[in-house]
């Protein structure tokens, strides 16, 4: 018996994530995998905001899955840069986030550079094998929502 298979399911599923979190640069707080110069949390918020040309902060926090101060702290770094505004919602207690001519230029920036990434990152898996990594992820992605993501 190879020793690939003495490691139980659960630790080797541990071990490969981390190991693919480390290797595709996810621990870094002042750039992204994609190699731009802001913290990736930053970069997917404002990739959300521009993405639907504004959003609630409630939106937001949905979406990125993270407390409201967490997203408070992040869009306080988003408006500090001049990427994003904050107006008046529909009632007094809604904020709605809006993003500038320079927060949808880093965020164009953002993707290409995110788009170039990925597309050299699929082109190292073998090709017959593809379409099981992008599944695999599919599948392991639903099952951490379903039991326990982060919040």
């Amino acid at each position: 018996m190879d020793v690939e298979h003495q490691v139980p399911p659960t630790a080797r599923l541990q071990q490969e994530v981390i190991g693919f979190i480390r290797a595709f640069g996810l621990l870094s707080t002042d750039r992204t995998p994609c190699g731009q110069p802001l913290a990736p949390s930053d970069a997917h918020a404002l990739t959300e905001i521009v993405s639907d040309g504004g959003l609630t902060q409630r939106e937001l926090v949905d979406r990125l899955r993270l407390d409201r101060s967490s997203v408070s702290r992040l869009v306080d770094r988003l408006v500090a840069r001049g990427w994003v505004e904050r107006a008046d919602g529909p009632d007094r207690r809604t904020v709605r986030l809006l993003p500038t001519s320079a927060g949808r230029r880093v965020a164009a920036d953002v993707a290409d550079a995110r788009a170039k990434r990925f597309a050299a990152l699929l082109e190292a898996v073998p090709a017959d094998r593809r379409d099981e990594v992008v599944d695999a992820i599919r599948l392991l992605t639903l099952a951490a929502r379903e039991h326990g993501g982060l919040t």
